[in-house]
């Protein structure tokens, strides 16, 4: 980082990147249960705007949960011993932000055993996020997974 500050409209953009850099870090870590770690799902909530649209695209069409649905639906599969050593991070991140609206497109990657079968596969995530009050918050999350014949429900 530069010893001497940048602009102020640089110094305002460079901190909004790095927040929301740090929101979307926090949401992929919420599932993890790899190696003895307990998931953090219901810290969706702090990430999270309350009235968020989730949505996972899949063969299927999307099913779209809303956060108390998401957060019910994702405890249990990480809790009940279906979905284990569960990982995903992102891969590479773009970023547009408009004022107090962004936008991020991201390819990420994730792995686990799901029903006693281990998977790895990648995605698209698609992000809407708002500034608030408490700082940048989630509004909107879609995904949709390469399709293979084990990618997980998660």
């Amino acid at each position: 980082m530069n010893a001497s500050p940048p602009s102020a409209g640089s110094t305002t953009a460079d901190a909004d990147q790095a927040a929301i850099d740090a929101l979307v870090a926090a949401m992929f870590d919420l599932f993890t249960n790899a190696d003895g770690r307990q998931p953090r799902v219901a810290a969706a909530r702090e990430l999270f705007l309350p009235n968020s649209t989730i949505i996972k695209n899949g063969p299927a069409g999307p099913e779209v949960f809303s956060l108390e649905r998401f957060i019910e639906t994702r405890t249990t599969i990480l809790s009940d011993g279906s979905l284990t050593g569960f990982r995903e991070q992102e891969l590479q991140a773009s970023t547009e932000i408009e004022g107090d609206n962004a936008e991020r497109v991201c390819t990420y990657s994730k792995s686990g055993v799901l029903n006693g079968s281990p998977f790895t596969t990648r995605g698209v995530k698609v992000m809407r996020l708002n500034r608030t009050p408490a700082g940048w918050r989630l509004a909107a999350l879609a995904w949709d997974d390469e399709q293979a014949p084990s990618t997980p429900p998660a």
